[in-house]
C-alpha cells in the first residue's frame, strides 16, 4: 500500500499526495484549496519539484484522521478537473 511511505514526522512524498487526492476524487485544485495554497504547489510537488511541506502535512493529518475514525477526505469534497 502507498500510504506506507508515511514517516513518523507526517511528511509523506510526492506519490502518496497524488494516491490520496486521486482516491479521494480531489482536484489538484480542491487539494490546494484544503490545504490553504496554490494550485501549481500541488503539481510542482506531486511531479517532486517542491518540498511542499503544507501540502504534505495537510495530507498525512488527514490520512491520520482517516485510520482513527475512518472518513475518508476529512469534510473535504472536490471534483476531478
Amino acid at each position: 500500500e502507498v500510504f506506507e511511505d508515511t514517516t513518523d514526522t507526517g511528511i509523506i512524498t510526492p506519490t502518496v499526495v497524488k494516491a490520496y487526492r486521486t482516491r479521494n476524487g480531489l482536484s489538484q485544485r480542491a487539494l490546494a484549496a484544503a490545504a490553504g495554497c496554490s494550485r501549481g504547489m500541488v503539481a510542482e510537488l506531486e511531479r517532486g519539484r517542491r518540498s511542499g511541506f503544507t501540502v504534505r502535512r495537510w495530507v498525512a493529518d488527514r490520512l491520520r484522521e482517516e485510520s482513527t475514525t475512518g472518513s475518508a477526505s476529512g469534510g473535504v469534497t472536490g471534483s476531478k478537473g
